[in-house]
């Protein structure tokens, strides 16, 4: 069931750190099938790509501690901490975009709840505030280049454009 929210009305821009829209967080727990492999949150799924088909030797290992890791942030921690075994790929913004944009699509399509509350965020920008990462997300003050928003606000038009 489709609810409004009241704020809808009166705000230009939608926080994903807000209760109601945070199921567009990486970090929410919604579970998701990505390239056949079921992880705990899009953040896991997120992190894990990172050595997918990499050629460094430990890769497999680093990728399976972040698929059983037990929360989001540490899913991220494992990761960030094995920067130097990342696949060639990572290297290139487009690539980290594109992947992130796969599997926000596949997270929506596997829920419909998030493809919901998605769809109520209307025409409105969506952001993450943050000053920990101003590539995905953006400062209160409007710093940073809000990836992660722009990917969603891109998934939300495919949305609207296959119904």
């Amino acid at each position: 069931m489709l609810i409004l929210k009241l704020d809808m009305i009166t705000t230009r821009r939608i926080d994903i750190g807000d209760s109601y829209y945070y199921c567009l967080s990486n970090f929410s727990a919604h579970q998701v099938l990505y390239k056949g492999r079921l992880y705990s949150t899009s953040e896991h799924a997120y992190q894990a790509s990172k050595f997918l088909n990499s050629k460094k030797e430990f890769a497999d290992r680093v990728w399976w501690d972040i698929l059983n890791s037990k929360s989001p942030y540490e899913a991220k921690k494992i990761a960030h901490s094995n920067r130097g075994s990342y696949r060639h790929e990572w290297n290139f913004k487009k690539f980290k975009v594109f992947t992130m944009r796969k599997i926000l699509l596949t997270k929506v399509e596997q829920h419909e709840d998030v493809r919901e509350v998605l769809l109520v965020t209307g025409d409105k920008e969506i952001i993450e505030i943050t000053n920990l990462d101003l590539f995905w997300g953006q400062s209160e003050s409007g710093l940073g280049i809000n990836w992660l928003g722009k990917v969603w606000m891109g998934t939300r038009d495919d949305i609207r454009n296959k119904s």
